[in-house]
């Protein structure tokens, strides 16, 4: 193989620097890395080295049925041979990839995947044959020297920098920290009647705070729940579901553009790649840091290696890992990392006033508590972990225990009590008590727990919708005030404009906590001129499934909660009294027929509308078509069901 010495480490060097910097141009709003070029050479060259003996077996075929073209002297066949067998897995990836789904690859049996690859690999050789042709004639060394140089500068380019936004007047207005505890249900918080030490620095700052007791969140998505409290709007507004996780501005606006434009700085600091840039979501905001993963992740060559792993757990149990089998990629970051990112830009140097939006991942599962949570487990002698199902010790068909269900409460307990530590430092070194800050801590879905055996969040049920909304006025020593009023997760975008002073826009659907909270006279409740105020109704757009038939819409009013499941003529509904049945699992729409028609026309009605704009009904087929470079942290995550 003496021929392909050469060749080998200087297509890799050639390859790594074109596949960083088409990393760098695709994500410029991340911070450039030195090593991401090494990291990509390093497995450029692996590729090299696993391809040496096909590549040599090919050349000696060329040897034995061709001359060497064009000369003898500087035959380029070596480098083409190479350079084809090194990006041959890679194209196989990408073309493939296109055909499968967030629930496998399935769609690999049909024929058209096979014959687009076949059509990619004969253009592919075409092309190689014609680049032999055109370096026939090329010194061998002069090429790699030049070549060497180029991929070198390359490689290191770093990616162009967007201009700081224009400043604007921004006298006297608080800088607003948001906190999003993600996955993290209400009922488990000590503010919200949890009896167990879970959250003693949420407590604190309870205390202080405005609570809301009565919150819900918009979805039981990650994605499109974080794009409702960025925009004030519900999810069959600005469109996005699980399908189609893109953030379209001509939709919604996005608070932090409308932050920005006031004069704040904005920055994002989030530990899930469900919320990468690439999805639009970093609309707004001058810093988003998503980095979760090594960059190297974002990696032609990665993604090949990745495909790899994930088709080798399929076919053998014992590389799954728990769900995890991706080497040095697990789609998130632990939450103390985020923090130091976003309290290091807190703390840069400037004077305007800032926008700060933390998603903090470590409650959502896996559920296992490293730190002082793990004394809140209990002893336990079962065989379930924080795994749950995708753990490679569940056996299928097991039914859950009470003392199973326990202890996946006490896992789920202990990394709640793991993040509400990490969250004391910081909000600890932001010094709250000298005032001009703003704190708000919500949820973007809770967690079902066991409770009617419902797992997750892929549902409805109200411990899966039910999340802490606290909100810390930017005042040195607020009072502490509970606040029975309903709120939405779309309420967090015009609470923040109203806290900085700005009229929100008339398409948010969601009102200022601000005004939720002051008092009112609860035996008449009015609106300006004397008008009874209605019941408000509030929505959860369940659109984050992988066929349309579960799809699920929730209309609140009152005490009533009103699910439809399904869309179009195959819908069902069923109705549950939340002041009897807390929990919603009796239907009892038979009960009270007059109001289950009524809170029926007005969904359908709602949907109608929906509709007209073009974003109410869910395609079976929009995850395949749409989900696109997200799907495979959804598979990941657990999105893709176990």
């Amino acid at each position: 193989m003496g021929s392909l010495v050469l060749p080998l480490p200087v297509l890799a060097i050639i390859l790594a620097a074109a596949d960083a910097l088409l990393v760098r141009w695709t994500q410029p709003w991340r911070a450039a890395e030195v090593g991401l070029f090494f990291h990509a050479y390093f497995l450029w060259a692996c590729f090299g080295l696993v391809v040496l003996w096909p590549a040599r077996l090919t050349l000696r075929f060329l040897d034995a049925h061709s001359r060497p073209w064009p000369a003898p002297g500087y035959d380029a066949r070596p480098w083409i041979v190479l350079l084809g067998w090194m990006v041959l897995p890679v194209a196989v990836q990408a073309t493939l990839d296109g055909h499968t789904t967030l629930v496998g690859f399935g769609g690999l049996a049909h024929a058209r995947p096979w014959l687009e690859l076949g059509g990619a690999l004969a253009g592919g050789l075409a092309v190689l044959a014609l680049l032999g042709r055109f370096l026939g004639n090329v010194p061998g060394v002069r090429t790699a020297s030049l070549g060497v140089v180029l991929a070198f500068g390359v490689g290191l380019i770093p990616p162009s920098r967007a201009a700081p936004l224009p400043e604007a007047s921004h006298a006297a207005r608080p800088n607003l920290l948001v906190l999003v505890w993600d996955t993290c249900r209400a009922d488990k918080l000590e503010p919200y009647g949890q009896t167990r030490r879970t959250s003693p620095r949420l407590s604190k700052l309870a205390e202080q705070s405005l609570v809301f007791e009565d919150s819900l969140s918009v979805s039981t998505f990650t994605f499109s729940s974080h794009l409702s409290l960025l925009t004030g709007v519900h999810p069959s507004t600005h469109g996005a579901h699980l399908g189609n996780m893109r953030f379209d501005p001509a939709r919604a606006s996005s608070s932090a553009s409308l932050l920005a434009a006031a004069g704040y700085r904005t920055g994002a600091f989030v530990g899930t790649d469900v919320l990468s840039g690439r999805t639009g979501i970093r609309t707004g905001f001058e810093v988003y840091d998503d980095q979760v993963d090594p960059s190297v992740c974002d990696t032609l060559a990665w993604r090949c290696v990745h495909a790899l792993q994930a088709l080798a757990a399929q076919l053998v149990p014992a590389l799954r890992f728990n769900g995890r089998p991706h080497w040095i990629q697990d789609f998130q970051r632990p939450g103390d990392e985020v923090l130091a990112r976003a309290e290091a830009w807190i703390r840069s140097d400037d004077p305007r006033p800032w926008f700060c939006f933390v998603n903090l991942y470590d409650v959502h599962w896996p559920y296992v508590p490293e730190q002082g949570g793990a004394q809140l487990v209990r002893p336990y002698d079962g065989t379930v972990d924080g795994f749950l199902f995708r753990s490679d010790g569940w056996q299928p068909g097991y039914s859950m225990r009470p003392a199973d269900k326990q202890h996946v409460n006490d896992l789920y307990e202990g990394e709640v009590f793991d993040l509400d530590a990490l969250v004391a430092g910081f909000l600890d070194g932001l010094a709250l008590e000298r005032g001009g800050t703003a704190v708000l801590v919500t949820s973007d879905h809770g967690e079902g727990l066991g409770e009617g055996d419902t797992w997750n969040h892929d549902d409805v049920r109200e411990p899966q919708v039910r999340v802490p909304l606290i909100l810390r006025l930017p005042e040195p020593a607020p009072r502490g005030v509970r606040v029975r009023a309903p709120v939405s997760g779309i309420d967090v975008a015009p609470t923040l404009l109203a806290l900085a002073g700005i009229a929100p826009p008339e398409e948010m659907e969601g009102r200022s906590l601000l005004a939720a909270a002051t008092p009112r006279d609860a035996a008449s409740p009015s609106r300006r001129g004397g008008e009874p105020e209605p019941a408000r109704e509030r929505w959860v757009d369940d659109r984050d499934h992988m066929r349309a038939e579960d799809y699920r819409c929730v209309l609140y009013r009152d005490a009533f909660k009103l699910v439809r499941f399904g869309q179009g003529a195959g819908a069902r509904y069923e109705l549950y009294d939340l002041a009897s049945d807390p929990a919603g699992f009796t239907d009892v729409r038979t009960r009270h027929p007059e109001l289950f028609a009524r809170l029926v026309a007005r969904m359908e009605e709602r949907a109608a509308h929906a509709n007209r704009g073009g974003s109410g009904d869910v395609r079976d087929n929009d995850v395949r078509d749409n989900a696109g470079d997200s799907s495979p942290a959804l598979r990941a995550l657990g999105y893709a069901g176990d």
